[in-house]
C-alpha cells in the first residue's frame, strides 16, 4: 500500500510541475467520512505504536546493568 501511496504523490507532482491547477474529484460525504475514520485510526495506531516505544525504552534504561554501568 506505501508504494501506490508513492507512486499516487510522484504522479501529482508530475502533473503540477507544469503549472496546471491540480483538478479536485468530487467526493461524497460517505467517502468523507470514511477517509476522516481511517486517518483517525491510522493516528490511534501510530500513537500506541510511539508510546509503546517510549515505555520500552524507560524500562530498557531502568535496568539494574544500565543503572551500574552510568
Amino acid at each position: 500500500k506505501l508504494h501506490e501511496n508513492l507512486a499516487g504523490s510522484n504522479r501529482v507532482a508530475q502533473n503540477n510541475a507544469g503549472g496546471t491547477p491540480l483538478r479536485r474529484k468530487e467526493v461524497t460525504e460517505e467517502e468523507a467520512e470514511r477517509f476522516i475514520h481511517q486517518v483517525n485510526r491510522d493516528a490511534v495506531t501510530i500513537q500506541r505504536w510511539y508510546r509503546r516505544q517510549v515505555r520500552r525504552r524507560r524500562a530498557e534504561a531502568a535496568r539494574p546493568e544500565h543503572l551500574l554501568a552510568s
